[in-house]
Order: C-alpha cells, then structure tokens, then sequence
C-alpha cells in the first residue's frame, strides 16, 4: 500500500462507501487483527497501520501520536451526514489502542508475544 494524506482517504471513502479501513498504531497490531479475525475479513475491508498515512508534523510519541492527529483530523473533517460509521471506527480505533497495549503487556509478560 501507498502513503496516503488524510485528504485522499476520505475521498475514497465518500467515493466506496462499502470500504472499512480499521487504522491500528503497527504492523504487529495488524498481524494480530488479521490473525485473530482470521478469514472474517471481508473483501473491502483492510486493518492499516498508521504508518501508511503521510501526516505531516508529527515528531514526537511515534506512532500512537500519528494514529490520534489522525482520528482528530477526521473528526474535525468528516462531514456531518452520512459518515456515522467513520465516527464509529474512530472510536473503535481508539478503543482498539488501550486493548492493543493491554494484550502487549499481558503477552510480554508471559514471554508469549
């Protein structure tokens, strides 16, 4: 996958409403979505690491920094119909954030992850 600017995905998406993007804070969280959704996954859909979207002036806190410029971008961004579902999945992304790093700790801790 190409680096997009916020701009361009919301294009996309008014322009494929069916497309669900899940934006998670890695490529290990996207390996675990994937493996733990399994064949669920639907066509359409794509869990994406954060890094893929181009966000300019993000130098500190990493990662996890760049996913909530993002979900404040879009939530600033997002026009006020017909994007519920796009509200939904911010949520869900930030949710999915404190799950994430919830599962790391616990997996460190048992040396599984």
């Amino acid at each position: 996958m190409l680096r997009r600017v916020p701009e361009t995905i919301l294009i996309a998406h008014r322009m494929d409403p069916g497309r669900r993007e899940l934006y998670v804070e890695g490529v290990r969280d996207r390996v675990f979505l994937n493996w733990l959704v399994g064949d669920g996954l639907g066509l359409r859909s794509a869990v994406v690491p954060i890094e893929l979207v181009d966000l300019p002036n993000v130098d500190e806190g990493g990662n996890r920094e760049r996913l909530k410029r993002f979900l404040h971008w879009l939530s600033k961004n997002l026009p006020r119909s017909g994007a519920c579902w796009m509200r939904i999945n911010i949520h869900l992304s930030m949710r999915l954030c404190r799950l994430m790093r919830g599962l790391r700790i616990f997996a460190m801790q048992k040396g599984t992850f």
